[in-house]
């Protein structure tokens, strides 16, 4: 099976919520979301998509930041796109870490130790409907 799955940073777009533009575009999903750049650079954000757009083509589950402060400090906030292979489908949810929350600290190298089993308590659209959570079909 191969991934459809696209991801674009625009750094010179803004947005109240981030200090660029992300853009993920999975199947029929097409979402914009805001990045800050305050901690990670573009291109750290495009290297980390880059090895989660390979574990989907190898077949593994895996984790998009889609954006970060900086995790050493206690207010800090991440954004996680958690993408959950499925035979033929690829469910994705959001997740938001506040990290005061968290007795461990977050360090990206171990973003996927943060997934925990998929939410089935989360209402589940197959596209174009707008929520937390996706599924998207892989294609042969």
């Amino acid at each position: 099976m191969k991934h459809e799955l696209r991801l674009r940073l625009e750094p010179r777009a803004r947005t109240d919520f981030g200090d660029a533009v992300g853009r993920i575009a999975f199947g029929n999903l097409n979402e914009s979301f805001g990045v800050s750049l305050r901690f990670w650079q573009p291109s750290d954000y495009l290297t980390q998509w880059t090895a989660a757009c390979e574990d989907i083509d190898a077949g593994t589950s895996s984790v998009v930041i889609s954006s970060m402060d900086d995790p050493t400090e206690r207010e800090g906030i991440v954004w996680l796109w958690l993408l959950y292979v499925n035979d033929a489908h690829v469910h994705l949810q959001q997740r938001l870490l506040v990290l005061a929350n968290y007795p461990r600290t977050f360090t990206p190298d171990q973003a996927r130790s943060w997934m925990e089993p998929r939410a089935r308590g989360v209402s589940e659209w197959t596209l174009p409907r707008r929520g937390l959570a996706w599924r998207v079909e892989l294609v042969e």
